[in-house]
């Protein structure tokens, strides 16, 4: 019933400046904080056709910035593919593509961009954060620690670094390691909601069940919307022999992320601690539904 839950935060970095165009237009297209006018301003420079060579491919990128930042990540990798092509050495084109195949889940392509990102610059520290996370999401928490270790290297205040080698310290089974970085993160960021959560699981993981709660409620008062934080808190619930609570708990996680296995399964367990088989069973049913391979539910 016991299961890790790891946020690894994406770090995506700024625009590079293009050559001068008309220079409200140019500034939008590369600074502007409304995506909408940043992604106009972007297209109309293009469509002047008065564009070329490395400005058009610096105009390219900060299109796909912000497609990437609307969760266009398709859109953004047509645009990045674009910038590519007019100028192959420029390692923030490869350093946004990656974060956008990252974001599609594609993290094999994710790290061959950020392999090539850091092959043109290789003191990218958010190339190598990145990279790092995708490493973790394929599960090689030991080559993800190698790239956070640089990244950190680089920019000793990188708070998100700090927080996804927590992360993969807890996959290697290493919760006191975990919480040095997770500490770290914390006084960096105050506000590191996955910071918070990650450090929850390794307390949880030491058997300090009540610290794990309020790292857990601290993540969920930083983000109300954080489906992990309340399906980590729910499932220590049980641990602590709190099943009512637990059920509330992950019936949230479950509102919030329909899809997610283990919360069907921790509040099947809860409802047997009810002595509610029925309703346990059809919990189980939907994490075997979700997850074939989730043998706790099967148990």
């Amino acid at each position: 019933m016991r299961f890790a839950v790891l946020c690894l935060a994406l770090l995506l970095g700024s625009a590079l400046a293009p050559a001068p165009a008309r220079a409200g237009v140019a500034e939008d297209c590369e600074q502007g904080a409304d995506l909408d006018l940043k992604i106009r301003s972007c297209t109309a420079i293009i469509v002047s056709r008065k564009a070329t060579g490395k400005y058009l491919a610096a105009v390219r990128i900060n299109l796909g910035i912000g497609r990437y930042h609307l969760g266009e990540h398709a859109r953004a990798i047509e645009d990045l593919d674009r910038a590519i092509r007019l100028n192959p050495e420029d390692a923030l084109a490869y350093y946004v593509r990656g974060a956008a195949y990252f974001a599609l889940g594609e993290f094999a392509r994710a790290i061959k961009d950020f392999d090539a990102a850091i092959h043109i610059d290789p003191e990218h520290a958010g190339a190598y954060a990145n990279r790092g996370a995708a490493y973790a999401k394929l599960d090689e928490p030991a080559r993800a620690i190698e790239d956070l270790d640089r990244a950190i290297r680089v920019n000793p205040e990188d708070a998100n670094a700090y927080s996804n080698r927590g992360a993969a310290y807890l996959k290697l089974g290493e919760p006191a390691r975990a919480i040095k970085d997770l500490d770290r993160a914390i006084r960096l960021d105050p506000e590191h909601a996955n910071a918070y959560d990650n450090r929850g699981r390794a307390y949880e993981d030491l058997g300090e069940p009540a610290r794990a709660i309020e790292d857990f409620s601290e993540a969920i008062r930083l983000n109300p919307e954080h489906a992990l934080a309340y399906a980590n808190r729910g499932r220590t619930y049980i641990l602590l022999d709190e099943p009512a609570r637990a059920i509330e708990d992950l019936d949230r996680a479950i509102r919030l992320n329909p899809e997610h296995a283990n919360a069907y399964n921790n509040r099947g367990a809860a409802y047997l601690k009810l002595d509610e088989p029925a309703r346990a069973i059809e919990d189980f049913d939907a994490a075997i539904r979700i997850d074939l391979e989730h043998a706790n539910a099967y148990s």
